[in-house]
């Protein structure tokens, strides 16, 4: 399994009226956790001129867990749990103090924009080994918590 992490602070323009970090800010970290991810795939900078392929996401799911507040330092560490030609299943935690904050998971789709307009298109073939080789195993999928679903309200008795 390869495991691929980013730094970052909470910035003193990132924290709401209620003391603790908005959660647009959660999003871009997670955003700028996932650029990491294609830099270590392969598809960085050069990869998106040369190809004009790049990963948009289609689907996520965040798990706010524990607040942060200004200042404080946290890493995100991001999972491929899973992939096919097109597309990339990321798993991302947050953590700060050694304490999990937050839990993203996302669909990432590949694109080429040749031609001007944004289209699902195959990953080349070095990417997908590079996926294959980060892969976490079905034990280590099954080990995590706080998975995403479908959204919605799940009730026990039926509404009155």
């Amino acid at each position: 399994m390869s495991e691929f992490t980013l730094d970052g602070q909470v910035q003193h323009e990132w924290v709401d009226y209620n003391g603790h970090m908005r959660d647009a800010y959660y999003g871009l970290s997670f955003s700028y956790a996932v650029d990491e991810v294609m830099i270590a795939l392969g598809m960085d900078a050069a990869y998106r001129e040369a190809t004009k392929g790049s990963l948009f996401v289609v689907e996520d799911h965040t798990f706010y867990l524990r607040e942060l507040r200004v200042g404080a330092e946290f890493t995100i560490t991001s999972y491929v749990v899973d992939y096919d030609e097109k597309r990339i299943y990321l798993r991302q935690e947050m953590h700060a103090l050694d304490t999990l904050r937050a839990v993203y998971e996302s669909l990432q789709l590949h694109v080429s924009r040749n031609g001007g307009v944004a289209t699902a298109a195959p990953m080349p073939s070095p990417v997908l080994a590079a996926l294959e080789a980060a892969k976490v195993s079905a034990a280590e999928v099954a080990a995590f918590t706080h998975r995403a679903g479908a959204i919605g309200v799940r009730r026990t008795k039926p509404p009155k």
